[in-house]
């Protein structure tokens, strides 16, 4: 088989599958890079040969790409009315590392990158696979857009409070549900950059985040940090939720996770053409549970004697039902949570680029090893 992957090339996530496809010794790969097809240097309809398959690679970790999204995002933010940036502003954005900012506008970019993406590959050959069609990657990468289709499904889900749009109502929300603490998430972040969870005790309010607040030249900006920071004073968390609210949040309901010794967890369970197989245990002494924030992997044989293997079987076919609700996805990676008394599983996020587990093997097979296998039976 011959694989197309629209990537960036220094990514290791791209290097990681074109490794493991080389291991295979009778397939081969190309890589087309996400600034070329936004410069429009090269064009998917010349590269397109009879059953290519496409892998779609996550944007990220790259400043230039990032910015060449953002300008591209600009006029379907001004036809919802949002603010924005110029293209000439987007294209010099310097190298802030970590700065949350944009975020809309890059969404916004991305699927209209996607779109054509899609567009250029029927131009090119009808018989084109899309290992994860840019339909469903766009749909994943809107938590609002996903929550709603997994709650029309029937998916267990936290409960959500709809678009919140500032501080204050957030707080009128909370007040009318008797809701005292949630997790606060950009509509269109990964790797938790700018999720706030947040909580209520009569006059006192906390926010844990790994965001970092700056105060420049009388403008705040927002940081994400590899550090958890908890944050108390009213006016810094009403600055906060503001700021983070204007690129648009989904707020869910914060529920207590289950913990194996001493440390919160939650799963993250890599669906791959509609079986879940992977693992990963990420334990934190924090609400907010991603490894690269110190968070540790977690020991299988304790989850198995903590919640027994009829537990662990039901959250991976809750797993498997919510990929199920984004059609033409071979694979994806599902965050799902086991509440504290152990009783309650909730589906937290499905990610579109979430089956990057380096060292974590299913049937002596890593993701991308046991996604080519996938691809192969299907169209063998």
């Amino acid at each position: 088989m011959h694989f197309l992957i629209i990537g960036n090339p220094e990514n290791r996530r791209v290097k990681l599958f074109s490794e493991t496809v080389m291991d295979s010794k009778s397939d081969t790969f190309e890589i087309v890079s996400y600034l070329d097809l936004v410069q429009k240097k090269v064009f998917l309809s010349d590269k397109i040969t009879n059953k290519v398959i496409v892998r779609i690679e996550s944007p990220g970790e790259n400043q230039e790409v990032r910015n060449a999204l953002i300008a591209l995002g600009i006029n379907a933010v001004q036809e919802e009315g949002g603010t924005f940036i110029t293209e000439n502003e987007a294209l010099n954005l310097p190298t802030d590392h970590g700065r949350i900012c944009h975020g809309r506008q890059w969404y916004k970019g991305f699927d209209c990158l996607l779109n054509q993406i899609q567009k250029n590959v029927q131009k090119g050959n009808s018989e084109i696979r899309f290992m994860n069609s840019p339909f469903a990657i766009s749909t994943m990468f809107d938590k609002i857009e996903c929550q709603k289709i997994l709650q029309a499904s029937g998916v267990s889900i936290p409960k959500n409070f709809g678009q919140i749009v500032d501080y204050d109502q957030l707080r009128s929300q909370m007040m009318k549900s008797k809701t005292r603490q949630v997790f606060i998430k950009p509509a269109h972040s990964s790797s938790a950059s700018g999720v706030m969870a947040y909580r209520v005790s009569g006059d006192r309010q906390e926010i844990i985040t790994s965001v970092e607040m700056v105060q420049e030249h009388g403008q705040t900006k927002l940081y994400n940090s590899l550090k958890i920071r908890k944050y108390t004073w009213k006016e810094d968390i009403t600055n906060l939720i503001n700021t983070i609210a204007k690129e648009r949040i989904l707020v869910e309901e914060w529920i207590p996770k289950a913990s194996i010794n001493n440390r919160i967890f939650d799963l993250r369970i890599v669906v791959i053409n509609g079986k879940a197989g992977h693992i990963v245990i990420r334990t934190s002494n924090y609400p907010v549970t991603n490894l690269h924030l110190g968070n540790k992997r977690g020991d299988m044989n304790e989850l198995i004697a903590l919640i027994g293997l009829e537990k662990i079987n039901e959250a991976k076919e809750l797993a498997e039902k919510a990929v199920l609700c984004f059609p033409n996805t071979l694979y994806a990676g599902v965050d799902v949570l086991i509440s504290n008394n152990l009783s309650t599983l909730k589906v937290l996020e499905v990610n579109a680029f979430g089956d990057l587990l380096p060292g974590v093997l299913y049937q002596g097979d890593t993701t991308y090893g046991a996604e080519i296998k996938a691809i192969k039976q299907i169209y063998s």
